[in-house]
């Protein structure tokens, strides 16, 4: 096999954890966000970022990433269990 990296084949391995994760992956649900920011970070340092998340996915992405926070009346905000919503 070529020492070249196959970007093509890269570029699909990582659509696949945008929307949701692989079945094999279920037992890393509660890793999600951490998926996600190294989903995201691969495919900035490869420069399709922009490419690959549309503006719509974009919103779903941040939308999701909010629903994560739990704020209190101090203003300060906590993550919550990713398991318990979603």
């Amino acid at each position: 096999m070529s020492e070249a990296l196959l970007l093509s084949q890269h570029l699909k391995f990582l659509r696949r954890h945008l929307i949701t994760l692989p079945a094999n992956y279920r037992s890393f649900d509660s890793n999600r966000a951490a998926i996600l920011y190294f989903t995201l970070s691969t495919l900035d340092v490869l420069g399709k970022l922009e490419e690959e998340v549309d503006a719509e996915l974009r919103e779903k992405l941040i939308e999701w990433i909010y629903r994560l926070q739990l704020k209190s009346d101090s203003g300060k905000c906590f993550i919550r269990d990713i398991n318990a919503s979603d």
